[in-house]
């Protein structure tokens, strides 16, 4: 029983100790496109944010995608860009918060369509150049927060 037991608790602890490693030493993904361009798509949380920073600079185009004044973040933005032939070269249908795409040397119309709005930014993007930083911001619908001013009596 107490044989049993042991092996028990060794294969959980051995579970635990290679899901905590693994999440520890991940490295971000990243992934291709349709058109086989290269990319990195989240910045959910502390630890994805501070991963994809770690590989920013070996992409050409870094796009953040937010809302409202205080830039909260969105992750549900369905992104086109097309290159001077007005060609599309990459679509993702739910980008954000932090995209980064590996785009050659070129110009290039970023749009970004979030609740039906859409907006469009024209890039030019050199080689050799340190990455464009790219910040889409959507107006928020929702009232912030202005605190009153109370006058002393």
């Amino acid at each position: 029983m107490k044989n049993q037991y042991r092996i028990a608790v060794t294969l959980m602890l051995t579970s635990l100790l290679t899901a905590v490693f693994s999440v520890a030493y991940a490295q971000p993904t990243t992934l291709k496109s349709a058109s086989g361009i290269n990319f990195m798509n989240g910045g959910i949380g502390r630890e994805e944010v501070e991963e994809m920073r770690l590989v920013a600079k070996k992409f050409p185009l870094q796009i953040l995608l937010s809302e409202g004044k205080t830039g909260t973040a969105l992750a549900d933005v369905e992104l086109v860009i097309t290159d001077n032939n007005k060609q599309t070269v990459f679509t993702l249908h739910k980008a954000g918060p932090m995209l980064y795409v590996d785009l050659p040397a070129g110009k290039y119309k970023v749009t970004g369509k979030y609740n039906e709005v859409k907006q469009s930014h024209v890039i030019t993007l050199i080689a050799g150049e340190k990455s464009q930083r790219l910040i889409l911001n959507w107006k928020s619908d929702v009232v912030e927060y202005q605190p009153e001013e109370v006058t002393p009596q």
